[in-house]
């Protein structure tokens, strides 16, 4: 399989992520358990697991991103991503901590993407596998939900230099596959000025994560929706195609600003949702083995706040773009021609 752009900023970004999964796992998290006879957690407790659910969550978008969000790869990833998600709360249920466990949990986690990458890569070959940018923009919008979320992370004290490193990591590797999905779903035209949006959206998007960091937690509303904003139109217009004339120009600007409205209301009801009806976080709580967090407080999980939300949003970010179902991208081997994009009504 020839190599790619799209694949070493795919698997860079899940190799990234897999360190601080590793560090987090075995290293981080235990200095955050309550310890004590019926002790309870509290808000934000578990920020480490928050933060390594984010981690796998940048490892199963960096596979994708790595094999052009080709169909074939959806469900394998998805797959691994469970068993991966199985085997964090087995370990995490295990206690095990640790310098030397780190690295072993890093070396290993490391070997997976190198391994899959190429070995899913084989099996959907480059003349029978066609890239899409549907999966691209899910990618992207999944991201762009989620930087935010990653880097506006709070703990019980938020004095830990863990919580801000871990919180910037997080963030920064998913603006990247944010913008690196939602280049590679653009169509092959104005090369160089995709290219310069995508450098500029990426130093917003660092930037924006670095803000959000820096000023107090009461003023991390404006910025965490400005960066929102910013990588949702951003990664939208990356993949801008042209429009077919003034009514669908109108139709897609209108479904964008649908989208940017809607974003915080949607993010703000799942999180409500998933701490009072469909209680993930405390059910995670309760398979790693550690304390519940006080029935006053909330167990949530920003993670699947992000996912959920932008698996949500990436329709109206794929419509707002151009509406395309498929689209092929030219072949990593040989020189591969681009199919005609099928346009919805």
């Amino acid at each position: 399989m020839r190599i790619h752009w799209r694949h070493l900023v795919g698997v860079g970004v899940a190799l990234g992520a897999v360190v601080f999964w590793a560090i987090g796992l075995a290293v981080l998290q235990h200095t955050t358990e309550p310890t004590g006879a019926d002790v309870f957690a509290e808000n934000n407790t578990y920020w480490v697991r928050d933060l390594r659910m984010m981690a796998l969550l940048v490892v199963a978008l960096g596979l994708l991103l790595a094999l052009d969000g080709a169909r074939g790869a959806v469900r394998p990833i998805v797959a691994l991503g469970l068993l991966w998600l199985a085997a964090d709360l087995a370990l995490d249920r295990a206690d095990l901590a640790g310098a030397t466990t780190a690295t072993v949990l890093a070396v290993v986690g490391c070997a997976l993407p190198l391994a899959v990458v190429p070995l899913l890569g084989r099996r959907l070959a480059p003349d029978r596998r066609q890239a899409e940018p549907r999966t691209l923009l899910v990618i992207s919008t999944i991201a762009a939900v989620t930087a935010p979320l990653a880097a506006g992370m709070q703990s019980p004290t938020d004095t830990e230099p863990a919580l801000t490193a871990g919180a910037l990591t997080l963030g920064v590797l998913l603006v990247v596959a944010g913008v690196a999905a939602a280049r590679a779903a653009a169509p092959p035209t104005a090369v160089a000025r995709r290219w310069l949006g995508a450098g500029l959206l990426t130093v917003a998007g660092v930037a924006g994560v670095v803000l959000v960091r820096l000023v107090g937690i009461d003023a991390q509303l404006v910025p965490t929706l400005a960066l929102m904003t910013a990588l949702l139109v951003g990664g939208s217009l990356l993949a801008w195609d042209r429009p077919t004339g003034a009514a669908d120009r109108v139709r897609r600007i209108g479904v964008l600003s649908v989208a940017v409205v809607g974003c915080p209301v949607l993010v703000m009801c799942l999180a409500v949702l998933l701490i009072f009806v469909v209680p993930v976080g405390g059910w995670l709580t309760a398979l790693a083995g550690s304390p519940p967090v006080n029935a006053a407080d909330s167990d949530t999980l920003h993670a699947l706040v992000g996912l959920l939300a932008g698996l949500a949003l990436s329709t109206l970010v794929r419509i707002s773009s151009g509406g395309q179902l498929v689209r092929s991208l030219p072949s990593s081997r040989g020189r591969g021609t681009p199919s005609t994009a099928t346009q919805m009504p």
